[in-house]
């Protein structure tokens, strides 16, 4: 199990261009910040190798806190709506009205308290995590109205105690398939 790095102080632990904001006085907060929200295969599903999905989640609590798990899930959706045009006026109808599903989950605990609770500290708390995807997983389809294939990457720490609220974030991920090298000599662009 991963340990946490503690940050002291209110200065930023970001990067440049990171979305890292300085702590928050009031209220804790979860941010996923993956190192890139692109995957890039190469070739198609045959020809593209292994690809990871790397980050950190950062935790900014003002305060300790009882926690139970922090756990973050890779996630795919799809929909296709079928259409079929069966009325005299043209208009489509829909034979099914959608098919939507969760096609890939990927779920990796970060944190887990070994017994009932664990207490975290006030602070700044970063845990880092990865993912390998498959050369054969499908791109992501967006923009069109009917279909679409998204990722998402969702973490959830699960507090204890009375009347505490479990924080959550949520990134939207891009997977994009490219030519492979080969296909680029064939085509005899540099």
């Amino acid at each position: 199990m991963p340990t946490p790095r503690l940050f002291g102080g209110g200065s930023s632990t970001a990067g440049s261009g990171s979305a890292v904001q300085t702590p928050n006085h009031g209220k804790p907060r979860l941010q996923i910040i993956p190192d890139t929200r692109f995957i890039v295969f190469r070739g198609n599903e045959h020809q593209a190798g292994v690809a990871r999905l790397t980050g950190r989640i950062l935790l900014t609590s003002p305060e300790s806190m009882n926690v139970r798990h922090l756990r973050i899930t890779l996630e795919g959706k799809r929909q296709v709506k079928w259409h079929q045009t069966a009325r005299a006026d043209g208009y489509p109808e829909y034979s099914a009205p959608s098919e939507k599903m969760v096609f890939y989950t990927d779920t990796k605990s970060l944190l887990s308290a070994c017994s009932s609770t664990l207490k975290l500290p006030a602070g700044v708390k970063e845990w880092h995590f990865e993912f390998e995807l498959s050369g054969g997983m499908p791109e992501s389809i967006e923009g069109l109205k009917d279909v679409y294939v998204i990722y998402s990457l969702r973490a959830n720490l699960e507090r204890s105690g009375y009347m505490s609220k479990d924080l959550s974030d949520v990134q939207h991920i891009r997977l994009v398939r490219t030519l492979g090298a080969e296909d680029l000599e064939a085509t005899g662009s540099r």
